[in-house]
C-alpha cells in the first residue's frame, strides 16, 4: 500500500513538472504595453477577430530533424493611433525563441509575414500556419488577459 501511495505521489509530481515545463511564459503584459516600434502594412483593415492576443501549439514537420515538433506560437495585434502593431512569439524547441514586434501585412482576414507565418480567420476562428510545407493550419485560442 505504501508503495502504491508513493508511486501515485511520484506520478503526480512528475506530471505537474512536465506540464509546467511545457508552458513557456509567452507574451507578457509589459511586452505589448506602450507603442510598437514596428508597424504592419495594411492593405485592408483587419477582421476585428484578429485583434488582441492569440496562442496555439503548432504541430509541424521539421525538415532538419525529419520529425514532427510542437512549437508554441502567440501573437498580439494592437491598434496604435491609425496603425497596427503585431507582437510575435514563437518557441522553436531546442533552438531559439523568437519574440518582438514584427513587420507584417494585414489584408482583411489575413496577416502574413515575409518570414513565412500566417494568421487568418475562417468561420469565426483564428488559425496559424507556417510556410508552404503543407502542415495543417492550427486553430488558436484567445489569450484572455493582458
Amino acid at each position: 500500500m505504501k508503495r502504491l501511495i508513493g508511486l501515485v505521489g511520484l506520478i503526480f509530481i512528475l506530471s505537474n513538472f512536465a506540464f509546467a515545463a511545457s508552458e513557456s511564459p509567452g507574451i507578457r503584459a509589459q511586452d505589448v504595453s506602450g507603442k510598437p516600434d514596428v508597424f504592419c502594412k495594411v492593405t485592408k483593415e483587419p477582421d476585428p477577430l484578429l485583434l488582441g492576443g492569440w496562442r496555439c501549439i503548432h504541430h509541424k514537420y521539421d525538415m532538419k530533424l525529419h520529425a514532427y515538433v510542437d512549437e508554441q506560437i502567440e501573437y498580439w495585434l494592437v491598434k496604435s493611433g491609425d496603425r497596427y502593431g503585431l507582437y510575435f512569439y514563437r518557441v522553436k524547441p531546442g533552438e531559439k525563441t523568437y519574440k518582438g514586434w514584427r513587420e507584417c501585412t494585414i489584408n482583411g482576414d489575413t496577416i502574413t509575414s515575409k518570414a513565412g507565418y500566417k494568421f487568418f480567420t475562417q468561420n469565426g476562428e483564428v488559425f496559424y500556419t507556417w510556410g508552404t510545407g503543407g502542415d495543417k493550419p492550427t486553430s488558436m485560442t484567445r489569450i484572455e488577459s493582458n
